[in-house]
């Protein structure tokens, strides 16, 4: 039970990190597009 508990919170985890990367990802691509335009 506990095991199974902290793979969730882990699951959890990962999940926002990966929001948080893909944000960062989108936020490069568009200056990278507002670069290139100029």
């Amino acid at each position: 039970m506990l095991k199974s508990n902290f793979l969730e919170i882990n699951c959890v985890r990962t999940r926002k990190f990966n929001i948080l990367a893909n944000r960062m990802l989108q936020i490069q691509d568009l200056q990278q597009i507002r670069t290139s335009k100029t």
